[in-house]
């Protein structure tokens, strides 16, 4: 159960909730019904998984007995309107935070870029419906008992959830477990090539430059204080049409294959990932698991997500005067495969949660 499912229209809504049922599929669960909230019209089939709307489920669901309902990124409007409901209808009920749907997002986010259009809530109005979510939430999960359980991406996470809810997850009948995303199984079986050619020094690869998090103006500004470096930065967006781009950074303005990021990360030096907010990062988590010398931000979710990495390091967002050299001066590729993110760590563990709930 999910906000949105990628479908005809929309290729890569939530993808990571698509990703991982085919890996369920491959793992022995065939039987996955996805019900998806931005559904209005007519179902579909997505890969061999059916895809229901709201209206579907209540004209042809309510009776059906399903063994687990695995919520992900469960927010109010549709999660918990539906859970009220229909609650009574589900044995064990799962739920997979990713990050959002337990954080102030005025605390969290960074401001958008003044050139962005205010998309959703506004930060003015974001306060007033954090407050009535957490409030929502933390009654909900106080009165569940153990059919629910609780499913954290990141250590962070479950950290936060604590926090802003005003609970203690030790508190619940509900357990509760960390399993983080796993990453693309190339980066599991492939390792970076320490002694081929080398034609960049710093690569940065991001879906969409435009959102702050991603801190393509750190990246820039990292590029203007280094010239004698030539900095990668694969993505698309409008950032430099707003803001001068540094005279060192090379382009590449579309997505690009698994192949070809294999094969530019090959060609550079080091990886550069800075991020004013993330829950995990995916992207850097399968940089630095393919084994690049990888540089991001020193924010508490980057130091718990990439503790046991040797090959990382951090700097500051906001300090104007940071060192690249001085960071890459004890910064090596990975020696050995660090396993925290691989799939017998995380998708398989899903699954032997999910069977383990269904017995």
């Amino acid at each position: 159960m999910c906000a949105n499912y990628p479908g005809p229209r929309e290729k890569a809504a939530l993808s990571y909730v698509k990703t991982r049922n085919h890996y369920y599929r491959d793992l022995g669960i065939s039987d996955i019904t996805v019900l998806n909230f931005t559904v209005k019209g007519d179902n579909y089939i997505e890969d061999g998984f059916k895809v229901i709307s709201l209206a579907e489920y209540r004209r042809k669901y309510t009776s059906v007995c399903f063994d687990l309902l695995v919520c992900h990124a469960p927010n109010l409007r549709n999660h918990y309107l539906f859970l009220r409901k229909f609650h009574q209808n589900f044995k064990k009920i799962i739920f997979f935070f990713h990050g959002h749907e337990v954080l102030s997002i005025n605390k969290e986010y960074p401001k958008p870029y003044s050139y962005m259009k205010p998309q959703g809530l506004s930060r003015y109005i974001s306060p007033y419906y954090d407050y009535i979510k957490f409030r929502v939430w933390k009654k909900y999960f106080q009165k569940q008992t153990d059919n629910v359980t609780l499913v954290f991406v990141s250590k962070w996470i479950a950290n936060k959830f604590e926090e802003y809810l005003g609970l203690s997850l030790n508190s619940l009948s509900a357990k509760h477990y960390i399993i983080q995303n796993g990453i693309s199984r190339r980066f599991e079986n492939e390792s970076y090539d320490v002694k081929g050619n080398k034609e960049y020094d710093f690569i940065t690869i991001r879906s969409n430059l435009d959102d702050s998090k991603y801190a393509i103006d750190v990246v820039n500004n990292l590029a203007n204080r280094h010239p004698q470096y030539k900095f990668l930065l694969v993505g698309k967006g409008h950032f430099f049409e707003h803001y001068a781009k540094a005279d060192n950074i090379i382009r590449i303005e579309r997505f690009i294959t698994p192949d070809e990021m294999v094969a530019l990360l090959n060609k550079s030096r080091y990886g550069l990932m800075p991020t004013k907010n993330d829950t995990q990062g995916i992207m850097a988590c399968e940089m630095a698991t393919f084994g690049i010398p990888l540089v991001t931000s020193d924010l508490d979710v980057c130091k718990i997500v990439f503790e046991g990495f040797n090959n990382v390091a951090f700097i500051n967002n906001d300090n104007n005067d940071t060192d690249l050299n001085v960071i890459i001066s004890t910064l090596s590729p990975a020696k050995d495969k660090n396993e925290k993110f691989f799939f017998n760590n995380t998708i398989v563990k899903e699954v032997s949660l999910f069977k383990k709930l269904s017995e």
